[in-house]
């Protein structure tokens, strides 16, 4: 016979979810108005274009996804700091971030760009 457990400690039951952030005006300029119409899909590819556009902008480089990533922050010194720790944690989050916007690229971006979107597959 199985015991009843009661409630789970940390269980949280949400009907809406509710996120407040600031976001840079860039990604804020192609990103917003998707994301409150509900086009998450279309945010997420447009945010990350944004991202990638900035970079290419601040290196004067017209590389994009992870190569692009890799010669802003995968250099060292990197061309692009977004890191804040000092001494021997440096490399190790500098190697961090690195992997962290390829990985973006890769994952969340490039699909995004390349796939075909549902609105238009859906056709009139």
């Amino acid at each position: 016979m199985g015991r009843s457990r009661g409630p789970v400690q940390g269980h949280c039951e949400a009907t809406e979810l509710e996120l407040t952030c600031t976001l840079h005006e860039q990604i804020s300029a192609v990103a917003a108005a998707r994301f409150r119409n509900g086009h998450y899909q279309d945010t997420v590819m447009h945010a990350y274009k944004a991202v990638e556009h900035r970079v290419q902008n601040l290196l004067g480089s017209r590389e994009v996804g992870d190569k692009l990533m890799s010669a802003a922050v995968g250099q060292v010194p990197p061309a692009i700091t977004v890191t804040r720790s000092t001494g021997h944690s440096l490399h190790s989050e500098q190697i961090g971030m690195r992997d962290l916007f390829k990985g973006a690229m890769q994952a969340l971006r490039n699909p995004r760009a390349h796939e075909k979107c549902k609105a238009a597959a859906s056709g009139p």
